[in-house]
């Protein structure tokens, strides 16, 4: 963020993501990570070290791995014109939020539940949270929405806003990789 301050490029990621949301027809870079742990998880595993040494070792590679390949690619966007930089960095830290997805996700459990239908409550829930709602009544699946919105506002919007402030798109995808480990491993 050289010559336009953060206060330009985050507001405009912020309204980029509360206009598009996350599509899945558009490639995401976060859904990459966790693809990647996915797959390179049990090489690592399988290293003649402690488990912490290979955990340790396999954090480092996708965390400093992220932040380098965020790195060139926006030296190569600089490379190319400044404006192709910033608006790059600006669609880089839309990815690393989160507040659309997360404000349709409850109000799809918000819609079930006042349509008193608490099986599809329970299934958008379960889209959402980490634990079995199978037997939830209604105040418990409102319960978990409100939880899950809670943890991740911190997860999805608040953390990635705060470290693209201090570090730009490399290190706010860099606290995406941590973050996704973080769910993953």
């Amino acid at each position: 963020m050289d010559f336009v301050p953060a206060w330009v490029i985050l507001p405009a990621a912020f309204l980029l993501d509360l206009c598009l949301g996350d599509p899945r027809f558009l490639p995401h870079p976060v859904r990459w990570m966790g693809s990647a742990i996915e797959n390179l998880e049990p090489p690592f595993r399988k290293l003649s070290l402690p488990p912490a040494a290979a955990g340790a070792i396999f954090a480092a590679v996708f965390i400093l791995g992220t932040w380098i390949t965020t790195e060139l690619l926006l030296l190569a966007a600089q490379a190319l014109h400044p404006a192709v930089k910033i608006t790059f960095e600006i669609i880089l830290i839309y990815y690393c939020l989160s507040a659309r997805s997360l404000h349709d996700a409850a109000m799809d459990v918000s819609r079930s539940l006042a349509e008193r239908d608490l099986r599809s409550a329970r299934s958008k829930v379960a889209l959402i949270v980490g634990r079995d709602v199978d037997n939830y009544q209604a105040d418990g699946v409102a319960r978990a929405a409100v939880e899950t919105v809670s943890e991740n506002l911190v997860d999805g919007v608040i953390s990635p806003l705060f470290f693209a402030a201090i570090g730009g798109a490399p290190v706010a995808m860099a606290y995406k990789m941590v973050n996704t480990l973080d769910s993953m491993i």
